[in-house]
C-alpha cells in the first residue's frame, strides 16, 4: 500500500494529495460571460495534484529517437527519407497526441518541455536533411 501524500505513478501520470493545513484555501477562476475573476474559498477536502511522469516521458522520448538520454533534443535518422511535409506531419501528430493525453494535468511545465524538444529535434532533422541535398 502507499499512501496518498507520498505519490504514486499510473499510467504515466503522478498522482499526490497534499494534505496540510495551508492547502485547505482553494484559488479558483470564476469566468462570466464579460469577465473573469480569481477567488479564494476554504475546501473540507485535501488538494490532490496530477502531474505527468517525468522520468516515463523522457525515456519515451528516448526510446523513440526524439532525444539523448538527458534530455537534449536529436534529430532521428529513421525519418531522414520522409519528405519534409511528411515528417512536420509526423511531429505535429505526435504533439498532439502527448498534449490530448496530458491535458487534464495541472502543471504543464513538462508538457511544455516535451515541446521544446520535439520542435528542436524537428528542426535539428529538417537541417540534416536540408544539408544532405
Amino acid at each position: 500500500m502507499t499512501k496518498t501524500t507520498d505519490g504514486f505513478n499510473f499510467l504515466g501520470f503522478t498522482y499526490k494529495m497534499f494534505s496540510s493545513e495551508s492547502n485547505k484555501l482553494c484559488k479558483t477562476i470564476v469566468r462570466n460571460k464579460n469577465s473573469t475573476t480569481r477567488i479564494t474559498k476554504r475546501t473540507t477536502s485535501r488538494m490532490a495534484t496530477l502531474t505527468p511522469h517525468r522520468n516515463r516521458v523522457l525515456n519515451n522520448l528516448h526510446l523513440r529517437g526524439y532525444c539523448s538520454t538527458s534530455g537534449y533534443p536529436i534529430g532521428s535518422a529513421r525519418y531522414a527519407m520522409l519528405t519534409e511535409y511528411e515528417i512536420v506531419l509526423h511531429y505535429s501528430q505526435v504533439m498532439r497526441g502527448i498534449f490530448n493525453y496530458y491535458k487534464h494535468v495541472k502543471n504543464l511545465s513538462l508538457i511544455n518541455y516535451v515541446f521544446y524538444i520535439l520542435k528542436f529535434s524537428l528542426i535539428t532533422l529538417l537541417i540534416i536533411g536540408f544539408q544532405s541535398e
